[in-house]
Formats: C-alpha cells, structure tokens, sequence
C-alpha cells in the first residue's frame, strides 16, 4: 500500500489533474468524515465544470461494503438477506429468551453480546482460540455464539460484522480489477480490514495522510468542564472574528453525554457567529415525537397524566385547546380513561382525540408483526390529524422527515415472522427513538463543535481538543464479560490492555498535530471535588502564553420574569439558612425559594459508607478541637510527626464517638477503619501545609454572628481567624471540595458567604480565605487586601484577572451592594427561573422534581 501526505487541498489538486472516468473510490472512517470530502471535491470539480458523478464514489467503510454487496447480490439467483442493525438485535434476543438466562437487562445483555460478535468477528479471532474457557459468562456466551450462527445460517441471514468475509468468500475482487483506492481517515485499521485489502490484489491502495505546515501546539489548564468549554468558544470566535474563511473545530470526547450543556453554553455566548453543535438530541425527545408517543401510549390502560397533559397542550394533534390554568392539579395521576374523560368535561375540555383513542384501545390486543403494528400507528395518528392543522417550520418538518425513516427501520425489522404485543413495540419504538439523533440541517459553519472520532481524518485552520485529563487519557481499559481476559490482551481486541490505549491515544495526538497548523491541548483541574492533572502524553507540551484564554463574560439564564406575582417574607416567616440563601437567589432565584421559603428538601443520594456530609463535618470537627488544644503555629511546630499522628489519632476517634457515626448501622468496622485512616492522612498533610505557612495565631474558632439584612435575620458561623506577625487578620472557611475565587467578583457574587464574613467581623478583615481541606493537594485559595492581590500559592491566570479589578474597599463596597440587593430580591419574593450557569447550576440543584424548567424552556 502506498502512503500519500500532504494538504486536503494538494489532494484535490491531483484529483482534478487525473482522468475521473478511471474506477476509483474514496473509503473514509466515518460517514461525516465522507460528506466532508464529497462537499469539498464536489466544490473543486465545479470550478472546473466536471461533476463528482459517476467517480470518484466517496463512501464510508461500512457503506462501501454494502455496495459491494449489493453488486453480488445482483447476479446471485439466491442472495443472503443481510440484517440491519435492529434485526441483529432482534435475532440476538430470540436467542436470549431461548437460552433462559435470568437477567434483569436484557438490552444490556443483546448490546454487549453484539460487540463481542463483532470484536470477534473484526479481529479474525478463529472459535478454537476461545472455545477454552472457566467463566460462567464465556460459557453462556459460546452457546449464544453457535445458537446465534445457527439462527443466521437457517433463515439465511447475513449479519454486517460477516460482511467483509463474505466479499472474500464470494472474490469481490474480480469485481475491483484496475481500480484506485483512497483510505482517509484510519487511524488503526482491523485485521478484518487489512485482510480485506490484501485479497484486493487487482486495486491500487493509498493510504491519505494529511500534513499540516508550521504546526503550533500548546496546552490550557483550565478550572472545571465548563471553564474549559467556554474558554474554548472564545478561542474559536476571536479566530473566526480575524479571519472569515477559516475552519475551527473544538473536540469534545465526551459531547453526546453533556450536550444539553455545552448546546446552553453556546446560547449564553450571544454570538453573531454561528456554531454547529454535532451529534444531535434524540428523536424521543422531540415534541412532535413526544405527542406521538404519548397518543400511542393512551390506546392501553391505564392512562398516565404526562400523557393526558402532553396531549392536551401539544401543537402537534388537532386543534389548540384553550387550557384552564393548573390543569394537572384537577386530573389524576394514573386512572381510567373514563376517570380522565369525567375529569375533563369538568374542566370544559372534550377533545377530539379523546373519544377517537377509547374507541381504538380494542384493536391492541392481538399481537402483530411490526411492519403491522407501524402501519396501525400510522392510521390512528392519521386520524388525530398528527401532526396538526398549523403549517410546520423548517425544524418541525425535518423532524416528521425522520419520523419517517424510524417507521420505515422498524417495519423493515421484522425477522422470522415474529409477532409483538402492543407494549412490546411501543418499548422498542420508544428505544429507537431514544436511538436516533436529530441534527436539523444547516449550511456550513466556520466553527464546529465534534466529538472525538468525528474529527478524525480531517483538516482544519485552528483545533482544540480538551478533556485530556489523566484519568481520561488514555482511556482506561472496558473488557468484555463474554470473552475470555487472555484472548482479548494477546489479541488487541478494543480496550483490551493500558498498552494498546497508550498507543491510540499517542496515535490520535499525532494525528491532530498533523490535522491543524494551530492545536490547542486542554484538561481542567477540577470534576467536581475531585482535583485532575494533565494527562502526562499532553504535559510536555508547552503552556499557551498568557496561560488562559479570556472568556467574555455569559448573560445569565432569566427563562421568565413574572414581577407582577411576587410575594414578599412576611414579619411572621422566618427563613432559616444563613449565607446559603444568599448564595441559592445569586444561583436561582427560584432555587432559593424552593428552598428557604417552601422549605423543600432534596432527596439525598445513597452511598456507601461515610457521605460527603458527614466527612465535612469531620474535618471541621476535628481541626476545631486541634487548634482549641494549640491555638499558636508555634506549638504545632513543635510537634514532631510521631506526636502529631498520634494526636490527631485521638481526636479523630472522638470526633466518631460524637458524631455517633460508629453507632450508626449503615456503617460497618471496615468502612469506619478506612474512614480514620483516609482523615489522619488528610489531616497530617493540611497541618504539615500549615507549619510552612508565615508565623500567626488563631484568635476565633466558630465565632457566631448575627446579620439583619432587609427582612431577614441571618446567623452565620465563621470557622477560623488567624492573626499574623503584622497584624493583619485573615479568615478562613474550611472546603472539602472544589471552590472557585472567580466566584467573588462575579456579579452577582455567587459565593457571599466569606464576602458577607468580610463585611460583618470587626474590625474588617484584610484577607478572606478558603481552607482546601482535601488530597491530594491541601492549599489555602483566596484574596488579601494587600494590592489586592491572591493570597498564598494560586495560578498566574487567576492573578492576572484580579489585576483588572477595583481595589480592595471599592471591591467590598461591591460586595455590600450584592449581599443587600440578593436579600432585598429574596424578601420581595423573586422567583424566576434563572439559572446562572444553566445545565450546570440545574445539574447540582436537587429539585428537578419541583422545578418547571423543561416545560419553560419547552416552550
């Protein structure tokens, strides 16, 4: 095979000085990666006046393999049926209910047998070579493998991982003589692939590389997820600002997983230059969908009210309904659907589709095949005129378009005949849907955001690939249960050993540097309480010049703004909380309402051992009564390490005994051992910190104090204030987990509670000061008054940003102004949806239950 590097475009160049009639074809990675080619030779070959059709044909792998099967299949008088996607599935899970495997999963169980098909099957893996095995799993797994193999060869079926070696099988390759072949994209390719290629004899192969020229990589630490995402944005839009024919592409590894959030980052920006969001949200979630699924739903019983209310507010079925106002508040939750007709006569309401459905429910009794079953579908939303009378926009209509295909993937599954009860299939359609991703169409944009294989195998102006942690990359090793450890390790299936992810992910950092003549690396320090590093095949790379790229400061989140429905604290309600009601109106106003003022509280999450809580409060205690018994840096230096173990020792048992934690029955002897020891650790390394630190004292140790702002009498409780040799005080709040400085001079300010400290003791403080009380670093993080500048070991960036702020009073009465106006808007009774960091604030706010968020933004 032939190795080809240079640009994309030199690449064209040569396609349109070679004679386009010889048979050619482009083979690509991924099927992005294919329309990404197709679009930009097909806009060279116009300049020329030819025309991309008939040749070159730029196809996808797996879509090449297709072709070429459709080709056989032509001339063979008795082809094999070759199974898509879904009919693999179904097959696999008539083999499952045979096997009479007790599993609480069973779509977990089909999915994960697949990819040990196709691993097997991918990586030429012969059947003696696994057919040895002790594992319980390996051995269901081997019967499935032959039952599953038997099923295909009765019914003649063909399953797409065989597909390569049927070609084989049948010599493809007479059908490719004299006939030039482009690989772009390909990372690594499978023994499957390089077989494939090999049996290929009568084409000429090329493998594409593309070579970037004066390639400049760097690397941007950055504070959390979202401050790496954002400082991203802002590199891309100063670049696309400088320079209007570039194209900037940011990776994200993990994009589907978060996209609601980075897709609300990209709102917040504002931006007249447009960003196209990759991926896609799934077809269930779409409202159109959503009235479909809900309509089908209502023709068994009983009937669920997000059914009811979805249909009653949808656009998307008959006519518009005026609705009275809490119409949930008048149905029931589950019932009837004669409870819910009375229900709503009631209210008025008699919609169309109400009848029409408790006419239908008779005819989803027998069980049907699922191409008729989605004709059935079809007929009723045909008669609730789905999806409505009002003409549809852009978006709407690509939707419908989609709905269309899923129809058409669900019909076209049918395998062996099988018959389906009724909730069998609006499972399986709800899944599909749940399956596909919608992406409406839009023209090109100058900057894109990927995930990490849709950046392979293309070229770009500028590109910044973050999440490059330690603990993400390389990616940690995910074997298969179904197959045997030793097999899998010797040969290199996916994610079988740390070796095989090293040299990807050393693979994929060359090949970027290759893709871009401007490459940005990035990782942030903080996923929630837990502190990153960069991942090591990224931490020589040089750190961009001015450490951090500026961001433009984001318009907040206000999804309504009801000011004519507020109601005001009483003088007889009292709302308990402290600085936490400040800082929950600064995140959402309605949060905090909930909150202080409705007095809901959030389901606390399950764990095992000691929760987050319960290790604060340790921690607290603990340094409480060590510096009661020390009081003076002094004293603690005079400790050796021996007799400050020892110490802390005891203090920590105690602290178990008060605390009533040994008692509790959740937790056992291990779990309590493993607990002391990871706090003498925690403890000794924050006081070892401590002994570095410039000589003081400790004057206060939760000092109470009282602050009455607006309506509202707030009890705050400072954790610790130090005194230095000058003279000057310091306070200090205790943190088990992550914090953030840049908090303060937000505004609002969203972290008030040491802000508020400030501004209360007396005399005023001159440093405020976050106490990092975790592994594996324990550090002090704040601001002091001095020139305002960061107190103690903090990133050049940060002080950098602080440099551009007011002094130290005009940044207090700041403070001042925030603290009195979040009170005053909480005593007025402010409540609008507001979140200020969007997905992030919602993400860690614990009253999804209670909030309407979706519903709003829905809307």
């Amino acid at each position: 095979m032939q190795i080809w590097t240079g640009t994309p475009t030199q690449w064209q160049q040569q396609w349109l000085q070679t004679d386009l009639q010889r048979p050619r074809y482009v083979i690509t990675a991924t099927n992005r990666l294919a329309l990404r080619l197709r679009h930009d030779l097909q806009a060279s070959l116009q300049l020329t006046g030819k025309t991309l059709t008939p040749a070159p044909q730029i196809l996808d792998y797996h879509s090449w393999l297709q072709n070429l099967w459709s080709v056989l299949c032509w001339q063979s008088p008795q082809p094999l049926r070759l199974l898509s996607d879904l009919q693999v599935q179904h097959v696999w899970r008539r083999v499952l209910l045979a096997s009479e495997l007790d599993v609480l999963n069973t779509a977990a169980v089909i999915e994960l047998s697949i990819q040990a098909y196709q691993s097997l099957r991918a990586y030429r893996v012969q059947d003696s070579e696994w057919h040895a095995f002790a594992s319980g799993d390996v051995r269901w797994f081997s019967q499935a493998y032959r039952q599953y193999q038997s099923q295909l060869h009765q019914h003649h079926y063909l399953d797409p991982a065989d597909l390569a070696n049927a070609l084989i099988a049948a010599d493809i390759s007479t059908y490719l003589t004299d006939v030039d072949i482009d690989w772009v994209g390909f990372i690594e390719q499978t023994p499957e692939q390089l077989f494939l290629i090999q049996t290929l004899s009568g084409a000429q192969h090329r493998q594409i590389n593309w070579q970037a020229s004066n390639v400049s990589v760097a690397r941007v630490t950055c504070k959390d997820a979202i401050d790496e995402f954002q400082q991203a944005l802002a590199w891309a839009q100063k670049i696309a600002q400088t320079a209007a024919t570039a194209q900037i592409a940011i990776v994200v590894p993990d994009l589907q997983k978060n996209r609601a959030q980075w897709q609300r980052e990209i709102l917040r920006l504002q931006s007249s230059i447009e960003i196209n969001l990759s991926g896609g949200e799934p077809l269930a979630q779409l409202p159109v969908f959503k009235t479909l699924y809900s309509a089908l739903c209502l023709l068994e019983t009983p009937w669920q009210l997000k059914d009811v209310l979805h249909l009653c507010r949808s656009n998307f079925i008959g006519d518009a309904l005026i609705l009275p106002e809490a119409l949930h508040s008048q149905l029931p939750l589950t019932a009837q659907p004669e409870i819910f007709q009375r229900s709503l006569q009631a209210q008025g309401l008699t919609p169309a589709w109400l009848m029409h459905l408790t006419q239908k429910m008779t005819e989803v009794i027998a069980p049907r095949t699922l191409s008729q079953w989605c004709d059935f579908a079809k007929k009723i939303l045909l008669q609730l005129n789905w999806p409505g009378s009002s003409s549809l926009n852009s978006v709407d209509y690509q939707a419908i378009q989609k709905i269309e295909q899923l129809w058409w993937v669900i019909s076209d599954a049918d395998v062996m005949d099988e018959v389906w009860p009724f909730a069998d299939f609006l499972a399986l359609l709800q899944q599909q849907a749940q399956q596909q991703l919608f992406q409406p169409e839009s023209p090109e944009t100058q900057i894109q955001v990927l995930g990490l294989w849709e950046a392979t195998g293309q070229s770009f102006d500028a590109l910044w690939i973050t999440g490059l942690h330690q603990d993400a990359w390389p990616r940690s090793t995910k074997l298969s249960p179904f197959l045997p450890r030793d097999v899998q390790i010797a040969r290199q299936l996916p994610r079988a050993c740390p070796q095989q992810e090293w040299q990807l992910a050393t693979q994929l950092l060359q090949h970027w540097q290759q893709a871009s003549s401007q490459v940005i690396f990035s990782f942030a320090e903080q996923d929630g309480a837990a502190h990153q590093a960069a991942s090591p095949l990224i931490a020589l790379f040089p750190e961009a010049s001015d450490g951090r790229v500026q961001r433009p400061v984001a318009a907040v989140f206000n999804l309504e703004n009801y000011t004519e429905n507020y109601i005001a604290v009483t003088d007889d309600e009292k709302p308990r909380g402290g600085s936490a009601i400040l800082a929950s109106q600064a995140l959402c106003a309605f949060q905090a309402f909930a909150r202080f003022r409705l007095r809901v509280k959030t389901v606390e999450e399950t764990v095992l051992g000691f929760s987050a809580q319960q290790r604060g409060i340790l921690v607290h205690s603990c340094l409480e009564i060590f510096w009661r018994q020390h009081q003076h840096q002094d004293n603690l230096k005079a400790l050796t390490s021996e007799a400050l173990q020892q110490q802390l020792q005891c203090i920590i048992e105690s602290q178990l005994q008060t605390q009533s934690l040994i008692q509790s029955s959740a937790l056992n002897a291990a779990l309590i051992q493993a607990e002391q020891q990871r706090l003498l650790k925690l403890l000794t390394q924050w006081l070892e910190m401590e002994k570095q630190r410039t000589p003081f004292k400790v004057i206060a140790l939760e000092q109470a104090l009282d602050v009455q702002l607006s309506n509202l009498n707030l009890s705050i409780r400072l954790d610790r204030i130090d005194q230095l040799q000058s003279g000057e005080s310091i306070l200090i709040d205790y943190k088990t987990g992550a914090v953030n400085l840049q908090d303060w001079w937000h505004q609002p300010c969203l972290a008030p509670q040491l802000p508020l400290y400030a501004l209360t003791v007396s005399p005023r403080a001159d440093a405020i000061v976050y106490g990092v009380v975790c592994l594996p670093k324990p550090m002090l993080k704040g601001l002091g008054s001095a020139a305002l500048r960061i107190y103690d070991d903090a990133p050049r960036h940060l002080q950098q940003a602080v440099d551009a702020l007011e002094d130290w009073s005009d940044l207090q009465t700041r403070w001042q102004q925030d603290i009195q106006k979040l009170a005053d808007d909480f005593c007025r009774g402010v409540a609008n949806l507001q979140p200020i960091n969007g997905d992030a604030t919602c993400s860690r706010c614990g009253l999804q239950s209670l909030c309407r968020i979706d519903s709003v933004a829905n809307g």
